[in-house]
């Protein structure tokens, strides 16, 4: 073989950067060719930059094509699919960054404070529901029936330990290793260096244009630990109380002594996260450096005090109720003491919560002339994800309590009714109690001294009574009413769109140039592309239809809470409460499967990175549990990418779809060399170039070279903008560099359900030229009109942009223009 000429060698001097989109899309995919045919030429496995190795380029390529993939941040370990369990620490981090930007930062403060608060409230929530399964279901009422435990391997091994104490102790250990778990699950990725701004006003400097927005931020460390401290010390409370109850004289004073020690940490980490000063994003924490030290580590404290207190109860004995029947007594079974008074008081803390959010948030100004960039819900999105944050949270602790209960056994809404059960099984057996008056006197009806074999069969097989609270079957009458009001809500939905799409499509036929004698695909093609287009609509108005089922599942759950919290013996409404505990235990289970599933497979993983990708992005600030933020990784590296690109005197073109063009704005942001303010509707009373004279100068103008940006199916307005106006909006869009320098090209197409048009949007179909520049916005063909005719063209939707030659006429046009 020859070797290459000097002008075949030279290597081009444009770099076209593809940022790919949500569901992990591999490197591979991206560049079009083999995986043996490229090369990893910075960063690792989960966020790498790849090219095609250079005898695999096609001679006389006028770019050099680099792929940077960040997928495996959010589809690769298979322990992320766990995280699904622990949707409502996501949602109410999520909710952080939807809130509006108030006029004042008083309000803003107050708002964040609140959601921190509910935050750690939810913490409350996982943690009562596992003790609920654990400690009370498994612990306390299974252990102590023989009918029960005799089925249920670690049931057993507790029933054999020497006393009730020893088998609450033993099973508090499980459910304190639990938040470990989770603290070493959600770990972050963010680089070090200068803490965050806390809040955000109208009138402040955007966000996302200072490079300390992804840095470590040092009060989610702080925060974290007064979620441990919270999830030690509940536990440990929670504990005491069963040995309270049942202890008196020198052994309750014991008990009373361990309540108060461990109340106090436990009250600690709640004024400690009510404070902004302290675990506010961005907070600079105690001025005392013990104290600093301190918060850092009251899990210490919390954890030794928890051991403490386990030992407590295994060795001081308390009179704990005995259901052993063959000492001829019937003991009334109960739920583990105090258990539902704690539940009933979260419950009504974390409504005054959400109460003051609605009210900080209707205080926010939300009005935005441009209308294509108002926010989504008239400024409330936060608030109806803070909603819908705690209502999966109680849904979740629900279903999985009903579906444990289910398994274990058979649900009973009494002690009354589990005694009951018990007593009438064990006298038909025979095993020894014979007290029929008791028996009567308990059941309120006849027993029968004449015992038949059947009876004796079922009764062997007859699953051991386990007690739920009223409150129980109420909530699951609501879940089986709230999923009926869901199916048909779809079903009027897809009717909607069904007959919205048959006066839409006869317009689209007209943007096409085709003969008039049209073939039967041809009408059947344009139906479709209507469809396609009603679909794509949705989002604009689907967050109001979400909002209005919020607002009728909080409505739902409170009627039935209070119509059924005690169950009557109707039999038309246990028939119901019998299906609504079975529907609410088959959603759990589902769900656990479908966590089960990605836990297993790596396709499944890369659908759920969907969500991931979303819910993700933005860093931890009001809850430190949840799953790492990815954007912390991501965002860094592309920028010290572009920034080496432009440095070695290369023209970078970034080429970005779906999420990756959220990626590329937030690293476009941070090289904007002034950097924009919050949208306003007034000029603001700050002095915005002092603060910008603050900010370091590779802030403001770090790229050596200037960067073309190409965005499409880009999400940047129809879904940030509006779901995140702190952050995004028209002013922030438009302070970007290849904004301002003519050097952005937006595609998008009208079936896109996700991207849309970021500027101008009724743009007329054009050819993409020089001028286009001058608009951004570049509207494309549903489908390619040439393929048109036969009505086989692929409609392009999120995902046909590749495909399309108005991409490679984009690609050489901002090409050109860089010169």
């Amino acid at each position: 073989m020859s070797a290459p000429s000097p002008s075949e060698s030279k290597e081009p001097n444009v770099v076209e950067l593809i940022v790919h989109g949500v569901s992990g899309t591999p490197p591979e995919a991206v560049l079009r060719c083999p995986i043996d045919e490229i090369d990893r030429v910075a960063g690792d496995a989960s966020a790498g930059f790849y090219r095609r190795r250079p005898e695999e380029c096609p001679q006389g390529q006028t770019r050099i094509t680099e792929a940077f993939s960040w997928g495996g941040l959010t589809s690769g370990p298979a322990s992320r699919a766990l995280w699904l369990l622990f949707l409502p620490f996501i949602l109410i981090n999520l909710a952080h960054w939807m809130l509006p930007p108030p006029k004042k930062k008083l309000l803003s403060a107050l708002s964040i404070s609140v959601l921190r608060l509910l935050g750690l409230s939810l913490t409350l929530t996982i943690l009562l529901a596992t003790v609920t399964v654990g400690m009370d279901m498994v612990g306390w009422q299974c252990a102590g029936l023989p009918q029960c435990s005799d089925r249920l391997g670690p049931a057993k091994i507790l029933a054999s330990l020497p006393t009730r104490g020893a088998q609450l102790a033993t099973i508090a250990v499980p459910i304190a290793a639990m938040v470990a778990a989770l603290w070493l699950f959600g770990r972050s990725q963010a680089h070090t260096g200068d803490v965050p701004d806390p809040t955000v006003a109208q009138g402040d400097l955007a966000p996302l244009a200072q490079n300390n927005f992804w840095n470590r931020d040092k009060s989610v460390d702080r925060l974290r630990a007064c979620h441990i401290a919270v999830w030690l010390s509940g536990l440990a409370l929670v504990t005491l109380i069963a040995p309270y109850h049942y202890s008196s004289n020198q052994p309750r004073l014991v008990f009373v002594v361990l309540l108060i020690a461990n109340a106090v940490p436990f009250v600690i980490a709640v004024v400690a996260t009510m404070l902004n000063k302290i675990t506010a994003r961005g907070g600079r924490g105690p001025d005392d450096a013990v104290a600093q030290w301190t918060l850092r580590r009251l899990w210490v404290p919390s954890l030794m005090l928890l051991g403490g207190t386990l030992a407590a109860v295994w060795f001081i004995p308390a009179d704990y109720p005995n259901l052993d029947l063959r000492k001829d007594q019937l003991v009334e079974p109960t739920l583990l003491p105090g258990l539902s008074t704690v539940i009933f008081w979260l419950i009504v803390t974390q409504i005054v919560l959400l109460v003051m959010l609605f009210v900080l948030t209707a205080l926010s100004s939300r009005r935005i002339p441009d209308p294509g960039y108002r926010p989504t819900i008239r400024g409330f999105t936060g608030f109806f994800v803070a909603l819908m944050a705690w209502l999966i949270g109680g849904g979740l602790s629900l279903g999985v309590g009903l579906w444990v209960a289910r398994f274990l056994g058979d649900p009973v809404n009494s002690g009354t009714a589990a005694q009951c059960r018990i007593g009438m099984r064990e006298h038909i057996l025979k095993t020894g109690y014979t007290k029929t008056e008791a028996l009567l006197h308990v059941c309120g009806q006849p027993v029968s001294t004449n015992v038949t074999f059947q009876q004796q069969v079922n009764a062997l097989a007859e699953h051991a009574p386990l007690i739920l609270p009223g409150a129980y079957y109420g909530a699951a009458l609501a879940n089986l009413i709230l999923l009926i009001v869901v199916v048909l809500t779809a079903g009027i939905l897809f009717l909607t769109v069904i007959v919205l799409a048959k006066k839409r499509w006869t317009p689209i036929g007209t943007e096409y140039e085709v003969p008039v004698d049209k073939s039967k695909g041809y009408f059947k093609l344009m139906k479709k592309i209507a469809r396609t287009q009603e679909w794509a609509g949705v989002p604009n108005w689907a967050p109001w239809l979400v909002a209005g089922l919020l607002v009728v599942a909080s409505a739902d759950i409170a009627v039935s809470y209070w119509l059924f919290k005690d169950v009557p013996s109707n039999q038309t409404v246990n028939i119901l409460t019998a299906w609504s505990q079975a529907i609410t235990a088959f959603l759990a289970a589902a769900f656990v499967g479908v966590v089960v599933s990605a836990f297993r497979n790596r396709n499944t993983r890369r659908s759920i990175a969907v969500l991931w990708d979303v819910v993700t992005f933005w860093p931890q600030a009001t809850h430190p549990l949840g799953p790492p933020c990815y954007g912390e990784r991501a965002v860094p590296d592309l920028r010290d990418r572009v920034a080496l690109l432009t440095a070695e005197s290369k023209k970078v073109i970034l080429a970005a779809h779906s999420q990756g063009s959220i990626i590329s704005a937030a690293v476009l942001l941070q090289t904007t060399r002034q950097a924009p303010a919050v949208a306003a509707e007034q000029p603001p009373a700050e002095d915005v170039g002092a603060k910008a004279s603050r900010m370091p100068e590779s802030q403001r103008d770090s790229m050596s070279e200037p960067v073309a940006f190409l965005t499409f199916g880009a999400p940047l307005r129809k879904l940030y903008a509006r779901n995140f106006p702190a952050y995004f909006g028209r002013e922030v869009l438009e302070s970007l560099e290849p904004k301002k320098n003519g050097q952005w090209l937006n595609l998008w197409a009208p079936t896109d359900p996700i991207g849309g048009w970021v500027f101008i949007e009724n743009a007329e179909v054009t050819a993409i030229t020089e001028e286009s520049l001058q608009i951004v916005d570049c509207r494309l063909h549903d489908v390619v009109a040439a393929e048109l005719l036969y009505g086989q063209a692929p409609i392009c939707g999120h995902s046909g942009f590749w495909t399309r030659t108005e991409y490679n006429d984009a690609i050489t046009v901002l090409q050109d223009k860089l010169g």
